[in-house]
């Protein structure tokens, strides 16, 4: 076996720690043999280390800043995975445990919407007997069973019931349907608008408890979510038609606002001015303030007009006299039946009116 310089210098190390192969070993002892220079290497131990530990070129101060610059940017790489993945894990970890609680807030929320169900089954059941303060309560622990259940929602869900969300899941006005029904399904005054309402009423509690059923995602509770834009599509139609029954005697799509120009023309007639300027401000659904300055300068009225039949609810100001001719008591009972039977209904025909002890002052 023949070696060149280049490989004998290779194995020194290996030959001088009697590492090589005999063969290997036999080859290089015959190469020195013949090769002066190789054997002055090997005889010259530091001028060989001189020849292995040459130094290399340093590399550029260049090339040292892209090296750091990229171990920084490695380094940062790692530390924002690292932050992600621990946030992932809380936050996965937290929200897995808010959809638990979530499932069970539903199913209150849900149980109590049962319970207002039931009590509308038993409604129409002459043989079972609701007493109002039931109604009352059923109604109160089902809103605040929902103020537990909208805490659990995720943002989505949230979002889904924005419009509605400040609201309370059944609002007064529903407490007064459930118990006008009652009580003239009780007594006999049960009439077709009172079965409509009723219908309306029994289907969406039906349709709200059907949302707050939906099933859980096979995936688990991660992935489960609720239908809010039915619960809120639900109770929207719940409490408007509740509002309409009750105040108005009338059904949702009866209900058509005044415009101010209507507005307008109803206070110049109740106030027998004409020429004056009308100011009107959104109060909410149903109420708007008024402000009426006259002409010549002189005092004006201003108080609250409901939008829907432009009766004046409340009256703050307005020129008129501080005393007036005294209505004899029989004017007034007469005009009160007048009253609750336009506004009401003629199932008020049935009721007395008690004996007024008092007199309103004559408008001026």
């Amino acid at each position: 076996m023949k070696l060149d310089c280049e490989v004998v210098k290779d194995l020194y190390v290996l030959y001088k720690e009697n590492e090589l192969s005999l063969q290997v070993k036999k080859a290089v002892e015959e190469h020195l043999y013949q090769c002066e220079e190789c054997k002055k290497t090997y005889e010259s131990e530091s001028d060989f280390t001189d020849i292995i530990m040459q130094e290399v070129e340093e590399p550029s101060k260049e090339m040292d800043e892209k090296v750091f610059s990229r171990l920084k940017l490695l380094r940062l790489r790692i530390t924002i995975i690292l932050i992600v993945v621990i946030s992932i894990s809380i936050f996965g970890s937290s929200y897995y445990k808010s959809r638990e609680y979530l499932i069970r807030d539903r199913l209150r929320y849900r149980n109590d919407v049962c319970g207002i169900f039931g009590l509308l089954q038993r409604i129409k059941d002459e043989k079972s007997y609701i007493i109002n303060e039931d109604i009352e309560n059923i109604i109160d622990n089902t809103n605040e069973e929902y103020e537990i259940f909208k805490r659990s929602l995720n943002f989505i869900e949230k979002r889904n019931l924005e419009d509605y969300y400040k609201k309370s899941s059944f609002e007064l006005s529903v407490k007064s349907l459930i118990i006008t029904l009652n009580s003239r399904s009780k007594n006999g005054t049960w009439s077709k608008e009172d079965e409509k309402a009723y219908t309306i009423l029994y289907r969406e509690l039906d349709n709200l408890q059907k949302s707050l059923t939906t099933k859980e995602n096979k995936l688990g509770n991660m992935f489960f979510t609720v239908k809010t834009s039915d619960i809120e599509r639900s109770l929207n139609k719940i409490n408007q038609l509740a509002f309409s029954y009750i105040r108005y005697n009338k059904f949702p799509e009866e209900l058509n606002k005044l415009s101010n120009e209507d507005m307008k023309k109803r206070l110049e007639f109740l106030f027998n001015q004409k020429g004056e300027k009308f100011f009107f401000d959104e109060r909410g659904e149903v109420e708007c303030y008024f402000n009426m300055i006259i002409a010549d300068g002189c005092e004006g009225y201003d108080g609250i007009i409901d939008k829907y039949t432009g009766k004046v609810i409340e009256l703050y100001h307005g020129p008129c006299k501080n005393a007036g001719e005294l209505i004899p008591i029989e004017k007034v009972k007469g005009n009160i039946t007048s009253f609750l039977k336009r506004d009401f209904g003629e199932m008020f025909n049935k009721a007395e009116l008690g004996k007024y002890q008092g007199y309103l002052i004559q408008p001026c």
